[in-house]
């Protein structure tokens, strides 16, 4: 049908417009579109745009979407197991060492989780993440711990117990690779 004019058809407010090079430029274009969305994707998905940094006394400290902890550019030995997304919260300076807070943001059922970097000459180590789920939490530092009190949290249950967790107070002191909660090792 090279060369045939196109024909329309119309029902009530609807029009149909038949015409077979037009659908194969339609068709062409959609999978021009699905390729560059799949190829923005697989950049959001592996986080290659996106990295957190803070500038520390012993270089730069980045997290990246994909769960890598570099400094200077270089991976360390901690590989952090990221949810939605990484942010530096704050940064605090020890006589030998700078501590970096990382939020883990999550979803409706756990909305945050922390780690605390420790940055030195030796390079830079993170313990196990913690926290009770909530993106409450205030950080300070109290001498050489870093410490984040934050309320209990709990999704997804009966308004009665999401109320008592949130009265819960839970106090994180973090100091070199020991974690405590309310005082208990964790």
């Amino acid at each position: 049908m090279p060369g045939a004019a196109p024909s329309f058809t119309t029902h009530g407010r609807i029009v149909i417009k038949a015409n077979p090079s037009g659908v194969e430029k339609d068709l062409a274009l959609f999978r021009t579109e699905i390729s560059l969305i799949a190829a923005l994707a697989a950049v959001f998905i592996t986080g290659a745009a996106s990295a957190e940094t803070i500038p520390t006394r012993y270089g730069t400290l980045s997290a990246e979407m994909g769960g890598t902890l570099l400094l200077n550019g270089r991976p360390v030995a901690t590989r952090l197991e990221v949810n939605n997304g990484v942010s530096l919260v704050r940064k605090f300076a020890l006589p030998d060492a700078d501590v970096v807070v990382i939020e883990n943001a999550g979803g409706t059922g756990c909305p945050a989780q922390y780690w605390v970097v420790t940055v030195s000459r030796q390079g830079a180590v993170a313990p196990h993440e913690f926290g009770t789920c909530s993106d409450l939490a205030v950080v300070s530092q109290e001498g050489a711990a870093v410490v984040l009190t934050m309320p209990g949290f709990l999704a997804h249950t009966n308004s009665a117990a999401i109320e008592r967790a949130a009265r819960q107070k839970h106090v994180f002191r973090v100091q070199g690779a020991s974690v405590t909660d309310n005082g208990k090792p964790i």
